[in-house]
Formats: C-alpha cells, sequence, structure tokens
C-alpha cells in the first residue's frame, strides 16, 4: 500500500479492499481502471539465527557492489532499509527481507516488463545465495 506498509498482511489487505469497494464500487468496474504487473515471490531457507545476518550482507553487496552501480547512481531509485531493503525504481521494485516467523530470506519483486523482471529476479537470487 502506498501509506508505507511493505509486508503481506492478509487482514489489513482484506480490510482495506472492503473500505475501497464501500467508496468506489464492485470489483470488476475497479478493476478496468488498474493496470497488474508481473510479480514474483520467492523464499530461501537458511538457518535462523542467520537471516538477518545475511538480509545486512545481501544489502552491503548492492550498496557496494560495481555490479549494482545502475541502482545506486539511478536518481529516480529510493532505497529503504528500515525492513531489509527495498529498491523502488521508476519501472518496478523488489523487497529482500527475512521472513518474521519462519527460517526464510524472502525476495518480492515486482515490475511492468516481464523480462527486466525475470533478469532482475536471476540477478537477486544469485546474489542471496551467495550468502546462504
Amino acid at each position: 500500500f502506498a501509506n508505507g506498509l511493505h509486508v503481506p498482511d492478509g487482514i489489513l489487505t482484506a480490510a482495506k479492499f472492503v473500505e475501497i469497494f464501500c467508496e468506489k464500487g464492485k470489483l470488476s468496474a475497479l478493476r478496468k481502471k488498474y493496470k497488474t504487473y508481473p510479480m514474483i515471490r520467492e523464499k530461501f531457507k537458511c538457518e535462523n539465527s542467520r537471516k538477518y545476518e545475511i538480509v545486512e550482507r545481501v544489502r552491503k553487496k548492492i550498496e557496494n557492489e560495481s555490479s549494482m552501480n545502475e541502482i545506486r547512481t539511478n536518481a529516480n531509485c529510493k532505497i529503504r532499509t528500515d525492513d531489509g531493503i527495498r529498491i523502488d525504481e521508476t519501472d518496478g521494485w523488489f523487497l529482500i527481507r527475512a521472513s518474521g516467523t519462519e527460517p526464510y530470506v524472502r525476495l518480492t519483486m515486482e515490475y511492468k516488463d516481464k523480462k527486466k523482471l525475470e533478469t532482475k529476479f536471476d540477478e537477486l537470487k544469485l546474489l542471496i545465495k551467495q550468502f546462504i
């Protein structure tokens, strides 16, 4: 949600949908107004005691690695590190974070272009697996 919630929350999502339907009308009418974009959600099993360390190492690598230069030098990118690392680009975003309840590092991403989504996913998957 645009108000800053960047993790899946089923109850809040359901409440938000009820609010939207009450204000805006039927889902079928609303759906026609908005585009959907390809999304990937993947989880990477790791030792529960290391999941936060892994995310921190990935964050440092993204901030320092020359192969991630596109992200670091793009003025349109917004980087958030309050819960893992989230990068918002003009055409999509990704979030790498430690699961709060399971021994996983999670990657969630969405891009307008499916090819870019898949390319970025392959790149980030390799990066995460370096530290697991």
